[in-house]
């Protein structure tokens, strides 16, 4: 930038994008045209050691030669020049653009042409207490590329159409040169979606209401929630009165968007009526934020509510739901959770932080405190959404669960959640694992310990009756089952984790060629068909002598191996014998009988029938103590022969009214039914 005339750089990156290619293209362009009549443009040095361009002459080289998918490339360039235009200062650079776009809207008209006296001016008019923009504008004067700037943005403008889109490029280039502070924390539009959906549902910000970002970390979120409402109804947004350049830019933001700022009271920290609280940790000014910071926002944010206001607070998994290394955190997790606040706590998928894509974080929802409830009945809404996809669907049955949590105990009852589970606080407070692993549990499974005993004697005993036995003698089903002791409960464990852990190892099935496939004697053969239920297990086999001179390497199952395959569709089967060989692409589960970690075969099975998602890796199972791990397997081993037994009899009476359907020439005389 020098004091006359500011020339737009461009990157070979950003050339790409501009004209709508692959990055090696451009680079084919520039070997292939070296000797030719219109030779790629030559660069003019480089920055962080990227080469930079005119940006001038490669607009001229794309117009002549006809190359790339732009043929507006002339009117966007200037949305693609800000890294190399601005190379030695792209963090001041970057502030005193979004200033002037702010300026520009403000005023309702172009930059080019009004002196650089005049800008100040301006934006002293407009900031007379520097609270968002007028500092760095100054900023700019001082160092003589005030008017220049001023023509640039102007340049921006035109390629993007309008100041707003203009500004918002240039938040999103901010993140693309990875200026730490403010990329490690950025949202994916996705979770930038969710939270202004519930922010909205939760405190309708259109009708009086205010939001209120407290630490000065949801400028994304609140962007998102002003985009969502009309211009008739501008939102009021409060921030705390800090001069910090992430405070300053998230003020300019809102400001050029359309909404209303006020300064927060901060000593002490208060909050109007009806407010909704947004806070995401870390944020932009602390991207690297202890976890004993956080809890203590997290205390000060409940400390100043009441039971009118809302809150969404969204942070590490590490910190808001899962098991805490620190004793110290811990505890001052569970006070939090005993204050009643924490109305709901859900997992949300990996990826929604853009530059850590393995990065796993948690929503907390926070309302009411419900002071007339017991502290033994409180109850909060845990959901976990690993394995799901943050779609507009997802979302919306999502915001509607959180919704209906912040009821009273009535309207939480009588809401059928999609995700959610009701638990009792007190639950949470005693959870060795995850806070939201009651959420993992499949669906159909019983949430009432007591209910479900009780259900399970009246089915036993409906089972023993002489109606029922009279055909199958030695059929009796009696199981006799007591209420868990508080504390004994293992919490759900993800597949993936568990083999990681090597509680569970997965193995591949065998590449069996048809040829080889027989139906009379030799190794029963598991595969999709068996998995599906299209042919009866041990239906194909292969001879002993095939097996072992064509395929000596293939492995065997050992008893309590779950077969399983996921295309067509997912299915499983627990192979209670063993010694047979798994035909691709159906796969293996084996526990650890040494550290079975809690796992049970049948449990295994139903998690990967019933589970939600498409990664089976993501499928939680349910797990038992080792002492009780003997006694369900029994349970659930007798339970299948019965339904075996069922079917077997079911088969028949089937054939039998098949046979008397359709047999003529047969005279029946009588039919006995005994027992009656």
């Amino acid at each position: 930038m020098t004091t006359e005339t500011l020339e737009e750089r461009i990157t070979l990156s950003d050339i790409a994008r501009l004209a709508g290619v692959q990055r090696p293209v451009v680079s084919m362009w520039r070997s292939r045209s070296k000797d030719s009549a219109l030779p790629f443009p030559p660069a003019y040095g480089s920055t962080k050691g990227r080469e930079v361009f005119d940006a001038g002459e490669v607009v001229d080289w794309l117009t002549a030669t006809g190359r790339g998918n732009n043929p507006n490339a002339v009117d966007d360039v200037g949305a693609f020049t800000f890294a190399a235009t601005f190379q030695h200062s792209e963090a001041a650079a970057l502030h005193g653009c979004t200033a002037l776009l702010t300026l520009r809207e403000v005023l309702g008209h172009p930059l080019a042409g009004v002196s650089s006296a005049d800008l100040v001016d301006a934006a002293d008019e407009v900031d007379p207490d520097d609270a968002f923009l007028f500092s760095e504008i100054h900023s700019l004067e001082q160092t003589g590329g005030l008017a220049e700037t001023a023509t640039y943005c102007d340049s921006l403008v035109h390629a993007a159409y309008s100041n707003a889109a203009a500004f918002e490029q240039l938040v999103q280039e901010k993140r693309r040169l990875n200026l730490h502070a403010q990329a490690v924390t950025a949202l994916e539009p996705s979770a930038l979606e969710l939270l202004a959906s519930s922010a909205i549902e939760l405190g309708d910000p259109t009708a009086d209401g205010t939001l209120v970002d407290p630490f000065a970390s949801a400028g994304d979120v609140f962007r998102a929630v002003v985009g969502r409402t009309p211009e008739a109804a501008p939102i009021t947004v409060l921030t705390p009165p800090v001069d910090d350049p992430a405070v300053r830019l998230a003020h300019r933001r809102l400001r050029l968007h359309g909404a209303l700022h006020r300064p927060l009271s901060t000593d002490p920290l208060e909050f109007p009526e009806g407010s909704v609280i947004v806070a995401q940790f870390p944020s932009e000014q602390s991207p690297t934020m202890a976890p004993a910071e956080m809890l203590s926002k997290i205390e000060l944010l409940i400390d100043a509510m009441d039971d009118g206001h809302r809150a969404l607070v969204v942070a590490p998994s590490s910190i808001l739901s899962a098991a805490l290394n620190s004793g110290a955190e811990d505890r001052r997790r569970a006070d939090i959770l005993r204050s009643g606040r924490v109305r709901a706590a859900v997992t949300l998928p990996r990826g929604l932080v853009r530059n850590k894509p393995r990065q796993q974080y948690t929503l907390w929802v926070l309302g009411q405190d419900h002071h007339d409830v017991p502290l033994a009945d409180r109850w909060t809404l845990v959901a976990d959404l690993t394995a799901h996809t943050m779609d507009n669907v997802v979302i919306q049955d999502l915001v509607g669960d959180l919704a209906a949590a912040m009821g009273s105990r009535r309207d939480v009852f009588a809401h059928s959640f999609r995700f959610g589970r009701i638990v009792l606080t007190r639950s949470l407070l005693t959870a060795r694992g995850s806070l939201t692993g009651a959420a993992l549990r499949p669906r159909g499974t019983a949430s009432d310990p007591a209910a479900a005993l009780a259900r399970i004697d009246v089915l036993a005993e409906s089972l023993q009756d002489k109606e029922s036995l009279q055909d199958s003698p030695g059929s009796s089903l009696s199981i006799t089952a007591a209420v868990r002791s508080a504390g004994k409960e293992l919490p759900p464990v993800l597949i993936g984790d568990a083999i990681a852990a090597k509680t569970l190892r997965y193995l591949p099935g065998n590449r069996i060629h048809g040829e080889h496939i027989s139906g009379t004697t030799g190794v029963r053969l598991h595969g999709v068909p068996e998995l599906l239920g299209k042919l009866e297990a041990g239906t194909r086999r292969i001879g002993q002598l095939e097996l072992a001179a064509i395929y000596p390497s293939a492995r065997r199952t050992e008893p309590g191996d779950v077969v399983f395959c996921t295309s067509p569709q997912i299915a499983a089967m627990v192979d209670e014998e063993g010694g047979a060989v798994v035909v691709f692409p159906a796969r293996v589960l084996r526990i650890d009988e040494g550290d079975p970690g809690g796992l049970v075969p049948e449990l295994l099975a139903h998690a990967l029938r019933c589970g939600a998602g498409p990664d089976w890796r993501s499928r939680a199972v349910r797990r038992v103590s080792d002492a009780q791990r003997q006694r369900v397997q029994a349970v659930l081993g007798r339970l299948e022969r019965e339904k075996r037994r069922a079917r077997e009899r079911l088969a028949r009476i089937e054939e039998l009214a098949g046979l008397v359907l359709e047999t003529d020439g047969i005279e029946f005389m009588d039919i006995e039914e005994s027992g009656r």
